[in-house]
C-alpha cells in the first residue's frame, strides 16, 4: 500500500450560473466566468481514496476566498448531510449502523455566491454550483500502517513522530501534545513547522499521547483538528543473569535518557553509569519469591535536567540463589540420570531444562492436567501422570505410548528395572495393592497387603508399609512377596522412614534427634547422622543419595555414606525444596545448580 497521507487537500474550479427570478425581472450583470474553492479534509487516504477502518468523524473546512457559502451538502451512500447544520467548516461522522464494510463514494455540493454586487447577487440568485466526489473504502478489519511513530533518537530520549499537514488554505498555527503519563494529563504546543514532539519526561513505563492540529480559518475561525493518539509501552528491562552462592547477578537496561538512583534495601542510595549495566546484589534465601525473604531493589527515575523530580520508580525483589521460572511455579519436578536433564510439569505443560544454564530445552503440551513427572533411572523415558500415564522420550519429549491404570491410583516410582509401580487402596482404607507395569503399558503383577505410607526401594527387591502401629518390611522377587519381617521400630520414636534410591538396600529412620540408615532385610545399623537446630529430612538426591535437610530458615546438604556436610546456605521460609541431581528446586520455581560448590 502507498504511504498514507492524513490530510486530503484539493481545489476545485466551479462553474458560474444564473438562476431566474421571475421573467419580468431586470437584467443582471454577467457574472464572473468561475469561482474557485478549496476543501481541506481530515481523512486518511491512500492519495486518491479514502480508507475508513474505524467509526470516525470526518472534518472538513470548505473555502471560496472570501466569496459567501451557502448550501453545502453531503451525501455518501443512503445518507445525506446538509441544512443548517452542515457549514463550511464541521465534521460528518461516519458510524458502522449507516456505513457497513464496503465501497462508497462521497459527494460534496456547494452553492458560492458571486459576490458582484448585482440584485440577483443581493437575493442570492447568482453564483456557482459545484461538486467533488471520492471514492471510500470500508473496512472495520482492515489494518493501516500506523500514522504517528516513536523511537529513541539520537541523545536517547522518547520521539514521537506525526505526519505534516499541509493544508490548501487553512493556516496551521500549531499542535498540541496531551500527555496522559503516570496519573498526568498535560498539554504541550509543538510549532507548526515541527511535526515531532522530544519528550524528557517520559523515562519509561506506559504512556498515551494524544495529538490535534490547531487551524486559523480565514482570520476569523479557529479549528481544532483531531490527528490521532498512540500509545507506548516501554518498560525498565531487568532480568537475573548469574547468580552463585554469594551473589545473584542482575542485568538492566533503561528505556530512556534519565538520571536514575537504585537503593538497595536500606542502603545508601548510588547513580550508576550510563543507562545499561550489570548489578551484583548479595544472595539472601534460597526458594522464595516472597519480599520478605529476599532484598528490595529501588529503582528511582527522574529527568536529566530536574533529578530531584522523581518521575517514574520500579521496585524489584531479588536474591535467591539460581534462576526464577516463574511458570514452573507449584509444579512437579523429576531428574533423569540418563538424560542429564530437569523436567518440570505444571497443569498441561512438560519442560526440559539443563541443569546447569535452566535453558528450557523442550517442551509438551496436552489438552489434560497432569500432577506428578517421573523419570526413569536406568532408559531415557520420561512419565508424566494425569487420569492416565504418558511415556514420552526423554530427549524429544515425543509421546511413546500411554499407560491405563486402576482409578484414584497413586504412582510410587520407576525402579531400576524400568517397571513402573501404582497403588491404590480398598474402600475399607486399609488393603492396599501395588500394581506393575512394563512402560510399554502391560501389567504383568500386583502385590497386596494391609497397610499404609508405602515405600518401594528402587530394585524393585524391598517394600515398606505400616500396619497399625508396626513397621514391615516385605522381601520381593520378580514382584512376588517371599518374606515379611516387622521391624524392631518403636511406634512413638521415629518420625519416617523411607529407602535411599541411590542406595537401594538402605533404610533412613528420622528420629528425633538424628536420622538412623539401616540394611535392608537384617536391619543392621549402618550409621547414625546428628540431627542438628531441629533439621528434618527433607529430600534424597535419587542420583547421588546425598541427603537434604532443612529447619525452616536454614538447609544443608549431608553425603548419606560418609556423614559429612557437603554445602549449608540460608532458606526461605517455606520453600518445599527438592534435591534432584545436584540441583535445588523450590516450589516458587528456583532452580539452582550446586554441583560446583559440593567438595570434588
Amino acid at each position: 500500500m502507498k504511504r498514507l497521507l492524513c490530510a486530503f487537500c484539493c481545489i476545485w474550479l466551479l462553474c458560474s450560473c444564473e438562476y431566474k427570478i421571475h421573467e419580468n425581472f431586470i437584467e443582471v450583470e454577467k457574472p464572473q466566468d468561475s469561482l474557485y474553492v478549496s476543501i481541506d479534509l481530515n481523512a486518511l487516504t491512500d492519495g486518491q481514496t479514502i480508507l475508513l477502518n474505524k467509526e470516525t468523524a470526518l472534518n472538513y473546512s470548505l473555502s471560496a476566498f472570501g466569496k459567501e457559502i451557502k448550501d453545502v451538502r453531503f451525501k455518501m451512500g443512503n445518507k445525506v448531510w446538509s441544512g443548517d447544520d452542515i457549514k463550511p467548516n464541521g465534521a460528518i461522522y461516519i458510524n458502522s449502523v449507516d456505513f457497513p464494510s464496503g465501497t462508497y463514494t462521497l459527494d460534496c455540493e456547494m452553492f458560492v455566491r458571486a459576490g458582484s454586487g448585482s440584485i440577483a447577487d443581493q437575493i442570492g440568485a447568482e453564483g456557482a454550483v459545484g461538486k467533488k466526489s471520492w471514492p471510500v473504502v470500508v473496512d472495520y478489519g482492515l489494518e493501516v500502517p500506523g500514522m504517528f511513530t516513536s523511537r529513541t533518537n539520537e541523545e536517547g530520549f522518547f520521539e514521537l513522530t506525526w505526519p505534516q499537514l499541509a493544508p490548501t488554505h487553512l493556516k496551521l498555527k500549531s499542535y498540541a501534545v496531551y500527555r496522559n503519563y503516570q496519573g498526568n494529563y498535560d498539554r504541550i504546543l509543538v510549532a507548526a513547522d515541527k511535526n515531532y514532539f522530544v519528550d524528557k519526561e517520559m523515562l519509561g513505563g506506559t504512556a498515551n499521547y494524544y495529538v490535534e492540529a490547531l487551524l486559523d480559518y480565514e482570520g476569523k475561525e479557529e479549528l481544532v483538528w483531531p490527528l490521532g493518539n498512540l500509545d507506548v509501552s516501554n518498560d525498565f528491562e531487568f532480568r537475573i543473569v548469574e547468580s552463585d552462592i554469594k551473589t545473584v547477578t542482575v542485568y538492566w537496561k533503561a528505556p530512556y535518557k534519565s538520571y536514575l538512583s537504585f537503593r538497595i534495601d536500606e542502603d545508601i542510595p548510588f547513580t550508576p553509569d550510563g543507562l545499561e549495566g550489570t548489578l551484583e546484589i548479595p544472595v539472601t534465601r534460597f526458594g522464595s519469591s516472597a519480599w520478605w525473604d529476599l532484598s528490595k531493589l529501588v529503582v528511582s527515575f527522574s529527568p536529566v535536567d530536574n533529578p530531584s523530580q522523581v518521575m517514574l520508580r520500579r521496585e524489584f525483589e531479588v536474591g535467591s540463589p539460581g534462576i526464577e521460572l516463574p511458570d514452573e511455579r507449584g509444579g512437579a519436578w523429576a531428574y533423569s540420570p540418563v538424560t542429564g536433564l530437569l523436567y518440570a510439569t505444571n497443569n498441561m505443560t512438560l519442560n526440559s531444562y539443563s541443569p546447569q544454564d535452566v535453558r528450557l530445552q523442550k517442551t509438551y503440551r496436552q489438552d489434560t492436567n497432569w500432577d506428578n513427572v517421573i523419570a526413569s533411572p536406568v532408559s531415557n523415558k520420561v512419565v508424566v501422570f494425569g487420569e492416565q500415564a504418558l511415556v514420552l522420550d526423554g530427549n524429544t519429549l515425543s509421546p511413546v505410548n500411554s499407560i491405563r491404570y486402576e482409578r484414584y491410583s497413586r504412582i510410587q516410582g520407576i525402579t531400576n528395572d524400568d517397571k513402573l509401580l501404582c497403588y491404590s487402596y480398598a474402600p475399607d482404607g486399609i488393603t492396599c495393592t501395588v500394581s506393575v507395569y512394563d512402560l510399554d503399558g502391560t501389567k504383568i503383577g500386583e502385590i497386596s497387603f494391609k497397610g499404609t505410607n508405602l515405600q518401594m526401594s528402587q530394585d524393585g527387591k524391598y517394600l515398606l508399609y505400616q500396619d497399625s502401629f508396626d513397621v514391615c518390611l516385605l522381601s520381593l522377587k520378580d514382584y512376588q512377596e517371599t518374606g515379611r519381617k516387622i521391624l524392631p521400630l518403636s511406634y512413638a520414636d521415629y518420625s519416617s522412614y523411607r529407602f535411599n534410591p541411590a542406595f537401594p538396600d538402605q533404610i533412613l529412620v528420622q528420629f528425633g534427634d538424628r536420622l538412623n540408615i539401616y540394611h535392608s532385610p537384617d536391619f543392621t545399623l549402618l550409621k547414625e547422622i546428628k540431627r542438628e537446630d531441629e533439621m528434618t529430612l527433607e529430600d534424597i538426591d535419587p542420583s547421588t543419595g546425598n541427603l537434604l535437610f532443612y529447619n525452616s530458615k536454614r538447609l544443608k546438604i549431608v553425603d548419606s555414606q560418609s556423614g559429612q556436610e557437603l554445602l549449608a546456605m540460608d532458606a526461605a521460609t517455606f520453600p518445599w525444596v527438592h534435591l534432584l541431581g545436584n540441583t535445588l528446586v523450590s516450589f516458587d520455581g528456583f532452580v539452582f545448580n550446586i554441583e560446583k560448590y559440593l567438595p570434588q
